[in-house]
């Protein structure tokens, strides 16, 4: 987990996270589900540890929520697994890269969960010849991942953004997605 504003909060007490560069990591068990207001899922790690440097670009309605890094292998899975304890009204939001792979995560978690994917603000002005876009990683995933746009079963914001990614031939990563400016909120219903 990593916070700006917001508090873990424990079995034990609430506990201030709020710390540049402060990555707590605690057991499930542990957790007070209930009084967790606003989660957003990363996709990786990274962005915990530079969260002080990038948060200001969440929509401002997000900035004050819990961070949990999304983990590999099995630290994935129980991410997933945990998506369902939470209650109804935690506000849940998924930040990834904006590649084929990204987006199949965010629509894997939108079938346990309805939530929120947050993503860069100019997204539809991004194209291959963007200087941050890594195409050979975009051949590497595109070869490995689920068609989105096929899938009728995925809310129709996915099924865009993954056609927009696709015919651009686009994979950002999260630490470059942020050098593009503010990010916005798009709700998956």
């Amino acid at each position: 987990f990593a916070s700006v504003h917001a508090k873990l909060p424990l079995k034990q007490g609430d506990v201030v996270i709020g710390y540049k560069g402060l990555v707590p990591t605690v057991h499930a068990h542990e957790l007070c589900w209930n009084k967790i207001k606003k989660l957003i899922i990363v996709e990786n790690g990274t962005m915990l540890t530079r969260l002080f440097d990038w948060y200001e670009q969440l929509p401002e309605e997000w900035r004050d929520g819990l961070f949990l890094y999304r983990g590999q292998g099995q630290n994935a899975r129980q991410v997933f697994e945990l998506l369902a304890k939470f209650p109804k009204h935690t506000k849940i939001a998924f930040y990834g890269d904006f590649d084929p792979f990204g987006l199949n995560i965010a629509a894997h978690f939108f079938k346990s969960r309805k939530m929120a994917i947050l993503i860069p603000e100019c997204w539809k002005e991004i194209n291959r010849n963007h200087v941050d876009n890594n195409t050979a990683k975009f051949f590497e995933q595109i070869h490995h991942s689920h068609d989105l746009y096929t899938d009728t079963a995925q809310p129709v914001v996915i099924r865009k953004l993954y056609m927009h990614v696709h015919i651009n031939q686009i994979a950002l990563m999260q630490e470059n997605v942020n050098r593009l400016g503010p990010l916005s909120e798009l709700k998956m219903d």
